[in-house]
């Protein structure tokens, strides 16, 4: 079963040794909205606050989409089917998205690298 978004931002905020204010600022995003993100008040988040959090948690947006259920692991990537609005997007779909995504944490980890 999926965690959810706001258990996993805890954990590793927790493993990194953070509180909610300091990684917010850390990483750009405003303390109130983290602390709804981890409550589980708020559940909707751009690509952007996504990429931030995976930044922050030193983790690919893969990685976390993984650990949010949204895509699945390596053992269960043979019989995955996305479930969306215009019906189901096939294997080969997913992986295109998957190399789509992890061609965009390769840009965001060169400007995170340029920026520091």
């Amino acid at each position: 079963m999926p965690k959810s978004l706001g258990t996993i931002l805890r954990n590793l905020r927790e493993q990194h040794g953070l509180s909610q204010r300091a990684f917010a600022d850390a990483i750009g995003l405003n303390a109130t909205m983290l602390s709804r993100l981890e409550s589980g008040s708020r559940t909707g988040l751009s690509f952007e606050t996504m990429c931030r959090l995976s930044i922050g948690l030193g983790i690919s947006l893969d990685e976390l989409a993984r650990e949010m259920g949204l895509i699945p692991g390596p053992k269960r990537a043979r019989a995955a089917r996305v479930e969306t609005l215009d019906g189901i997007v096939l294997r080969d779909e997913l992986s295109q998205l998957r190399r789509k995504l992890a061609s965009a944490q390769s840009a965001l980890d060169n400007l995170s690298r340029r920026i520091r």
